[in-house]
Parts: C-alpha cells; sequence; structure tokens
C-alpha cells in the first residue's frame, strides 16, 4: 500500500546522464505547473560548500569541465578526503563537477549511509506538500532505494531513454544501477525537442486517463 493516496501525483525520472531527465521535468514544470527536486540538490550545496566555489557550475555543459577548484586538496571535508585517499584518488588533478558529485553521492554519504539521500528527499517531498503542491517530479533517480521511495510515497517511475547516453559506458555504480530500475513509461528522447515534447505530454494525459 502507497505511503500517499490519488490525490497527488508523483514523478521519478530515472535515465542515463544526458538522456534528458532535466528536459523532461522542465516541460512537466512549464505545462503542468509540477513541483522539481532532485536527489542531488543536497549533493550540490553540500559540495559547493565543502569547496568553497560558485553553485552554477553545476549547470549544463560546465558540469563535464574539469577545474583546479574541484582537485580533492581543495575540500574542507576532511572525512570526504580520507574517503578519497582510501580509494587510491589524485589530490591535485583538476575535477569535473560529475565526478564529484559520484563521489561525494556514492562512496561518501551512500557509503556511510545508504537512506542518506532519501531521507532528506523524504522531507523535502513532505514541505512541497504541506506547501500546496500536488504535482511533483524528482529528477535523478539512480538507486534501488530512491525508486523504492518513489513507488513507496505512490509514485510512478519515468525512464528517459537516448541512444547517444545509452552508447556510453557505465563506468560508475550510480549509471550501472539506473541499467537495473524498472520503469512504468519510457519516454524515448531520440528526436527533436518538440517530439520529447508530445511524448512527455502524452504521458502525462495517459496518467489522468
Amino acid at each position: 500500500m502507497s505511503h500517499l493516496d490519488d490525490r497527488y501525483l508523483i514523478l521519478g525520472l530515472t535515465g542515463r546522464a544526458g538522456a534528458g531527465k532535466d528536459t523532461a521535468a522542465d516541460i512537466l514544470c512549464d505545462a503542468y505547473q509540477f513541483y522539481r527536486f532532485a536527489f542531488a540538490d543536497p549533493v550540490r550545496a553540500e559540495i559547493t560548500n565543502a569547496f568553497g566555489i560558485d553553485p552554477t557550475i553545476f549547470h549544463g555543459s560546465a558540469k563535464e569541465r574539469k577545474i583546479e577548484a574541484l582537485a580533492i586538496e581543495r575540500c574542507s571535508d576532511r572525512v570526504f578526503t580520507t574517503t578519497m585517499a582510501k580509494h587510491g584518488v589524485s589530490f591535485s588533478a583538476p575535477r569535473s563537477p560529475r565526478e564529484i558529485m559520484r563521489w561525494w553521492g556514492t562512496e561518501y554519504r551512500r557509503v556511510q549511509q545508504p537512506h542518506y539521500w532519501t531521507r532528506i528527499a523524504s522531507d523535502t517531498l513532505h514541505e512541497a506538500l504541506r506547501r500546496g503542491f500536488r504535482r511533483i517530479v524528482i529528477t535523478d533517480l539512480r538507486f534501488d532505494n530512491e525508486a523504492a521511495f518513489v513507488r513507496y510515497n505512490g509514485g510512478v517511475i519515468w525512464k528517459v531513454t537516448r541512444v547517444l547516453a545509452e552508447q556510453s559506458p557505465a563506468n560508475h555504480q550510480s549509471e550501472r544501477e539506473v541499467d537495473q530500475i524498472t520503469p512504468d513509461v519510457t519516454i524515448n528522447n531520440n528526436r527533436s525537442m518538440t517530439s520529447l515534447a508530445a511524448e512527455v505530454m502524452k504521458a502525462y494525459q495517459a496518467s489522468h486517463a
């Protein structure tokens, strides 16, 4: 039995990096006034604080760019740096925001507490509901317990697929586990933005049929 009832629509978006999850969420927000958040929102906040960086580097193409400001030696969180030392990671090499987010979210926080991020997400979800939002999209499901969190709260899972994203090797645990999540709906993002918008809107309307 789900924790929430059918007065709410909670969507969890999954898919490989670069598949178009954020774009699909943009469409839902623009067309249907969804409230959006991501499991990675607090990851970015913690990294911003620990490295003393501008949070805008997590957006767009900047998140793939290696920069000296994200070298491990620049981090003020000694538990994180100790964790990275155990993995044999270079402390002086420039790193991209995506690299640091993966390490911070998985090798650091999830190893310490497997439900660290879902507990924060639960607080965010229920605060959004308290504020009156009834359509909510979570933009970045990557792990089984994140999918279970969505389903427990009465949500459904959409997988956004794109050939170019699927062709990239799954070099990190977070990408490999994405492939194991079984979605309720698959959104094809192999054509134009207009086609993606049509697919997203069709799937949303079908959920209300």
